[in-house]
């Protein structure tokens, strides 16, 4: 597996956007500021004008006012039909004012993202920024922004909470996909700008060892492995997880399935 050449924080792309490819041959004494408390909220989303028109997608956030590095909750419904080339429709984590394309090393955004794959309908959950600011969800086309959700307000936390290093494969902690489609993986909570080493169980050619990733600056990482006969036969699954290299502190274990035959 390898890094997309352009990156998604916090713990859905179609062509044009693909991160790039994970080349990896397989057998596979102040206490914090007072808030209110956190209440869904489910005020409407606004559509955007762009090139693509598209009905029945509702972004909703909660809280609406959260400390950095608290729990914060995206609930989606997408439309029907949408599918999973290349990932599908995203959903993803902007500032307030930021361009749809915000140059992101991995072609989607440094806060965070989730590939939608075709599902109608979800519960995302990520660790608000650091930065305190107006952020807001955006249901991403390609490159472009077709709907947003009401905005969230990020305060400044008075005792920033440990890093938690956390992994999701296609949104969740375990993904099945045919041989051909995309895992994608997303990472937060790491050292910012430092290496982090992934774990795969069984080994690939007798190693556990994945090629080391690179942390962006908001302590984020993510990539992209795509299983095809020549890389990955027989089907199989695999275990992976990550260790944050400066503090030793170890994520979440995520699976990846491969169904499919090949010739």
């Amino acid at each position: 597996m390898s890094n997309r050449p352009r990156t998604g924080v916090l713990s859905v792309l179609t062509q044009g956007t693909l991160a790039a490819i994970l080349a990896m041959t397989l057998g596979c004494g102040e206490s914090s500021p007072t808030r209110p408390a956190p209440t869904l909220t489910s005020a409407p989303a606004q559509t955007v004008p762009g090139a693509v028109t598209l009905e029945g997608i509702s972004l909703t956030a909660s809280p609406s006012l959260v400390t950095s590095g608290d729990q914060l909750t995206l609930s989606w419904v997408a439309p029907s039909g949408r599918g999973c080339d290349g990932g599908g429709d995203w959903v993803a984590l902007f500032k307030v004012g930021d361009p749809d394309n915000t140059e992101a090393a991995n072609g989607h955004s440094d806060l965070w993202f989730e590939h939608l794959c075709g599902a109608t309908s979800g519960r995302s959950t990520l660790s608000a920024p650091p930065q305190p600011g107006q952020y807001e969800f955006r249901y991403m086309v390609g490159d472009t922004a077709v709907v947003r959700s009401s905005q969230v307000t990020v305060t400044a936390s008075a005792s920033p909470s440990p890093l938690v290093p956390t992994l999701t494969v296609d949104g969740g902690t375990a993904s099945s996909r045919q041989m051909g489609q995309t895992f994608w993986v997303v990472g937060s909570g790491y050292t910012a700008g430092r290496t982090v080493t992934r774990y795969i169980d069984p080994a690939v050619n007798g190693s556990t060892v994945i090629t080391p990733l690179t942390s962006d600056a908001s302590g984020n990482l993510s990539w992209a492995f795509t299983p095809t006969c020549d890389n990955f036969n027989p089907k199989n699954t695999v275990a992976i997880y990550a260790v944050d290299d400066a503090t030793g502190r170890t994520s979440n274990t995520i699976t990846e399935t491969v169904t499919g035959s090949c010739p």
